[in-house]
């Protein structure tokens, strides 16, 4: 199978030709407009446009493309004026590379994330599909790493897995993380805490899924994962509290149904419907007075409550008046139509 990343794009095998066609772009403009023509302004925009593709295809070396412009701009200007180059050509000039790595810089992040994305995908499908006759026990033992933490998981050494945590391998911090949720020791609570914001986002995830095995000790941590400007801990944090499933959990995971993120607020619906029955009397005052988003989704959580349990949620509310309870069957009908688009 095929993933799509940056350095999977067909065109990046072209990349030495696609680099050529943009610099002799680059120069015949510089040198018509700049050293033809005389303009030394307006028409320099341009080459952000060019430096947005070289970034993709040479990540922060991109930098180089931009020493590169900023030389050539600078350079005609110094022969147009005898040696005199003003402070807003110098000022262009820095732009360029400024620029080029930024750019090159975020697209290498991306790259990277989109990398650990695969890798933790790849990892938790051969988990679930080891071959007939091999269990993940077996499966974690491919590797060094994968031996050294099967041991101590086997021996239960929490202590040997929550320094895993701050291994300087990636593989050891991510097998550690999944063993110390096997194992549903409350001790490692707080370095897992600190795993929520490690560099790999398969270390973060699984820490996350750790703390929700653990439970009740963790809620505290990730309650506080619902407001990490990560979307995917957050929609992490809400599976693990639904999975919790205590009454403390729900206050939260009913303010994150006003999440921006839409996977965040619907991770969320899925863990309140799985706690029933606790979460209707929340859900009900948010689809009276929420907000527009967070109404919605508390219909919708109302309406999951309704398919998995059979429980009629307009029962539940009998200390609201019947307008009320016709707003709630309007919401929940609404949250059906919306549901069949």
């Amino acid at each position: 199978m095929e993933y799509f990343t940056f350095s999977h794009m067909e065109f990046r095998k072209s990349r030495s030709l696609i680099l050529g066609a943009i610099i002799l772009i680059c120069t015949i403009i510089e040198v018509v407009m700049h050293f033809r023509l005389g303009i030394s302004t307006g028409y320099t925009h341009i080459y952000y446009i060019f430096l947005v593709p070289v970034a993709i295809l040479y990540y922060r070396k991109a930098v180089f493309f931009g020493l590169y412009l900023a030389g050539l701009h600078i350079g005609i200007e110094y022969l147009l004026t005898g040696g005199i180059v003003g402070v807003d050509t110098l000022i262009r000039g820095v732009m360029f590379p400024i620029v080029g790595l930024v750019s090159g810089l975020i697209f290498e992040r991306i790259e990277s994330e989109r990398g650990d994305l695969i890798e933790y995908l790849l990892e938790r499908s051969l988990r679930r599909d080891a071959p007939i006759g091999e269990n993940g026990d077996a499966a974690d033992e491919r590797t060094e790493a994968g031996r050294r933490v099967h041991a101590y998981r086997r021996e239960a050494n929490v202590r040997a897995l929550i320094a895993g945590l701050s291994s300087r391998d990636m593989e050891t911090r991510y097998r550690s993380a999944i063993a110390l949720g096997d194992l549903r020791d409350e001790e490692a609570v707080p370095a897992l805490s600190k795993a929520l914001h490690d560099e790999n986002s398969g270390v973060r995830w699984e820490a996350a899924e750790a703390l929700g095995k653990i439970g009740k000790p963790a809620i505290s941590v990730l309650i506080g994962a619902l407001d990490d400007p990560d979307a995917d801990l957050r929609w992490r944090a809400a599976l693990a509290l639904g999975e919790i499933g205590d009454k403390e959990v729900i206050a939260p995971l009913v303010l994150a149904l006003g999440d921006p993120d839409e996977y965040v607020r619907s991770r969320a619906v899925v863990s309140l419907a799985a706690i029933g029955r606790p979460a209707i009397g929340p859900l009900l005052l948010l689809v009276r007075s929420g907000g527009e988003t967070a109404r919605k989704e508390a219909a919708s959580a109302l309406l999951r409550i309704t398919e998995e349990t059979g429980i009629d949620p307009a029962l539940e509310a009998e200390e609201f008046d019947e307008e009320i309870r016709e707003d709630l069957r309007e919401a929940i009908e609404t949250a059906k139509t919306s549901r069949g688009n």
